[in-house]
Order: structure tokens, then C-alpha cells, then sequence
């Protein structure tokens, strides 16, 4: 029953403080400039996990459309497994494309029921049409910005510098093909990859084929790895690209922990704020002990100012961070119409990419709720028995 009424009147400070004209001015600014910067600094923590999230997904997305998730050795017995979407041959070299100038290309062969197509098709454009997969033809597909910086255009002849051993002996060869169609995911693999069929490669090279595994979900990658215990591995994307994504993710973290100090900042003012209500509200305390409420009845009515009034400001701060950022792509249109300066200019990304997750919300939901407790615990330890009783005297 106490407890009930302790909350109770914990309410009724937090309304007394924000709405009644009749509360003392300073301590009104405090409790006003805490809820403000408190659902600005929880607002932006949202919005720039939720960007950071879009970021990390898109170029995995436009990363995984290209890049072969696991390569084999071997043809796997049986292609049932539901981790597997597609296992087709498949053969990779480096080489060099000669024109206007040299450039480093990593040189795919695929077949012609590969998934690669569809995955450029959603994840970005293509142009042209897809190698023909006849042995006879040499025809190939270039990354729109690998052709645009070699000066190349769709029908141009293309020739590539291929590593060839013969006979132990290394002896570059020159090949050959058409360029019959180009493909942009905005990245920059765009500038570094080649595409044509995977009997081209093989009869040009006279090598035998490997066979690209692809994934139903490319995440993972563990499991399939699992499945696929007794045949030879020779690359998966997570060992390719780990250091990558690490640095990603490292940067992520790092663009968090910056705004969590600007949150704990704001913090620090319901503090202030609660501790300035602890010196105003003596004399009401002490009445409150006189008439016997224990004193860590009356700790409670001050815990649950501080607690709820750091609740409204990280609630209203998610659902504006969430709100945000799913406007912020459009938002960001209409400011570069206006201003004709683009914040993303140069970068792979056409618009801001956003990616908002419950659970990161519910994360800093949860966080930001705690540390509101534990501040309030702490500021009103003065109310504890015999603190209160020798600031009375």
C-alpha cells in the first residue's frame, strides 16, 4: 500500500514539475531541458543505428550478388539440402584488361542456370544481355564502372591477360571477347569484375570447373560449412571478406558509444534535476517521515520522479528516431532539391540506405531505462535514514 502511494505521489511530481505554473522556475528548465535532451540523444542513437544497419546490409546484399558464397572442389552428392539454393560450376582467375591503360579484373565463369543473374537483376542493373554459354563464343560482361574507365562500350572488343602455366613453366596468354553486356550494383566490385561463361573459361584455360555453392540465407555460412564436412573448400565469403565486415561492424560500434556518451550527458541533468528536487522538497520529506512513511518510502517517490520522467524522454525519443529514419531518405531528397549539395555524392549508394530493428529499438529502450533507474537510485541516496535525518537538523 505504501509503495502504491509513493509511486502515486512520484507521478504527481513528475507532472507537478513539467506542467504546474506554480513550480519553481529552475527547477521546471532542469526537468524540461533533461526530457528534451534526452529524447534528442535517444533519438539519435536510433537513427544512426539505424543507418549504420543499412549501410552493413546493402553492401552485403550488393557484396553476396556477386561474390560466391562457398567454392568447392567437388560436385556435391546430393543438392537437397535446404541450405543450399543452387550448386552450379563454376571458375575464377585474375587478369589483367588491356585498354586504355591496364586494369586488375577478377574473372568469373558461370553457368548459364547460375543464380548470379537474378541476384544482379535485384540487386542492381544490367545492361546488354548475358554471355552465351557455347564454348565456340568469347563474349563477356563487364562492371559498368570497369567499362566506363576503360572507354569501353557494348559491342567493343575486350582483351584480357590471363596467367597460364605450361608445363611448369608460367606463360601469360592473351584472350579475346565481345563485350555483349555490363551490370552495376554499386560497388566496388563494379570496377574489378568480368563475367562470362564458365566452358569459355574452362576450354580457354583447359582446367576442369570448381562448383559455386549458393546459399538460401548467406548468413549462414556455418551451418553450410557443416554440411558440406569431407569435400575440399577452397573459398567462402565470410574468410574472403572477414576483415572487411570487421571494420564495418568496428565502425558501427564506434558511432554508437560516441552518441551513448551524449546520452550519458543528458543523464547527468535528471540528476541535476533530481537532486535540486531533493533540496526543495526537504521540508515535504520531513512532514512525510513525521507521520511515519519509512524513509525508503519516501527514496521511492523521488526514484520514481527520475524514473519516469527519463522514461517519457527515451519512449517519445524511439518513437521519434524510428519515425525519422524511416523518412530520412526522402528527407534527404528534398534537402539536396533544395540545396543541390548530396551528402552521399560519391558514394556507392543512390540514397541513404536505412535499416530500423526492433531489436536494437528494444535495446535502447531497455538500456536507456536501466541507467534512468540506477541514476535515480543514486541521486536520492541522501533520503536514506540517516542522511535524511541529519539534513533535517
Amino acid at each position: 500500500m505504501m509503495s502504491r502511494l509513493s509511486f502515486q505521489l512520484g507521478l504527481r511530481l513528475v507532472s507537478f514539475g513539467l506542467w504546474k505554473s506554480s513550480a519553481p522556475r529552475l527547477s521546471k528548465f532542469l526537468a524540461w531541458t533533461t526530457v528534451l535532451s534526452l529524447t534528442l540523444g535517444i533519438a539519435s542513437l536510433v537513427m544512426i543505428t539505424s543507418v549504420m544497419n543499412g549501410f552493413d546490409q546493402k553492401l552485403r546484399d550488393r557484396l553476396l550478388a556477386i561474390v560466391p558464397h562457398i567454392v568447392v572442389l567437388d560436385s556435391l552428392p546430393e543438392a537437397s539440402e535446404s541450405a543450399f539454393r543452387a550448386v552450379t560450376p563454376f571458375l575464377q582467375i585474375d587478369g589483367m584488361l588491356v585498354a586504355a591503360g591496364s586494369r586488375y579484373i577478377s574473372l568469373q565463369g558461370v553457368a548459364a542456370n547460375d543464380p548470379i543473374r537474378e541476384e544482379l537483376s535485384r540487386h542492381g542493373t544490367v545492361d546488354g544481355r548475358w554471355p552465351s554459354d557455347s564454348p565456340d563464343a568469347r563474349e563477356i560482361a563487364l562492371g559498368a564502372g570497369l567499362m566506363r574507365s576503360a572507354g569501353l562500350r557494348l559491342g567493343d572488343s575486350v582483351r584480357i591477360l590471363l596467367p597460364a602455366v605450361d608445363k611448369g613453366v608460367l606463360r601469360p596468354r592473351w584472350a579475346q571477347f565481345d563485350l555483349v553486356g555490363t551490370f552495376a550494383l554499386g560497388a566496388e566490385l563494379d570496377y574489378s569484375t568480368a563475367i562470362t561463361s564458365v566452358n569459355q573459361l574452362s576450354r580457354l584455360l583447359n582446367e576442369a570447373h570448381h562448383y559455386r555453392v549458393t546459399l538460401t540465407q548467406p548468413t549462414e555460412i556455418e551451418y553450410a560449412k557443416r554440411q558440406l564436412q569431407g569435400l575440399t573448400i577452397l573459398s567462402s565469403w565470410d574468410e574472403q571478406y572477414q576483415s572487411f565486415f570487421a571494420a564495418v561492424k568496428m565502425e558501427k560500434i564506434m558511432m554508437v558509444l560516441l552518441l551513448a556518451l551524449l546520452v550519458l550527458l543528458a543523464l547527468m541533468s535528471l540528476s541535476s534535476s533530481l537532486q535540486l528536487l531533493l533540496v526543495e522538497k526537504l521540508s515535504t520529506a520531513s512532514m512525510l517521515l513525521a507521520q511515519g512513511l519509512p524513509p525508503g518510502q519516501i527514496r521511492l517517490i523521488f526514484v520514481t520522479y527520475g524514473m519516469v520522467l527519463g522514461l517519457v524522454a527515451i519512449c517519445i525519443g524511439c518513437a521519434l528516431g524510428v519515425a525519422v529514419s524511416y523518412g530520412l531518405p526522402d528527407l534527404m531528397a528534398w534537402v539536396e532539391s533544395i540545396s543541390g549539395f548530396s551528402i552521399i555524392e560519391g558514394s556507392y549508394f543512390a540514397e541513404l540506405p536505412v535499416d530500423v530493428r526492433a531489436f536494437d529499438v528494444g535495446v535502447i529502450l531497455l538500456c536507456g531505462f536501466l541507467a534512468c533507474l540506477l541514476i535515480a537510485a543514486l541521486a536520492s541516496r541522501p533520503l536514506l535514514r540517516h542522511d535524511l535525518m541529519s539534513q533535517l537538523r
